[in-house]
């Protein structure tokens, strides 16, 4: 299906009009904010990311030093 719209495409406009409809494209997809949810409850972005990361780190810290009481 993909490679058939692209030959439409490819035989339908000229070489010029082609490149000018996919640099409108690319700046349509430059403005657009895309987000990421997840079920629809929270988003999820570099913040929620990075607090994951440092959680984690923080629970292997804790974790490592309680084994390494114990011996």
């Amino acid at each position: 299906m993909k490679q058939k719209i692209q030959q439409i495409f490819c035989i339908s406009f000229p070489k010029r009009l082609q490149i000018l409809t996919i640099q409108l494209f690319s700046m349509q997809l430059l403005d657009e904010e895309v987000e990421f949810w997840a079920c629809g409850v929270f988003i999820i972005n570099e913040t929620l990311l990075f607090s994951m990361v440092g959680a984690i780190t923080s629970y292997l810290i804790i974790v490592f030093q309680m084994d390494n009481d114990n011996k």
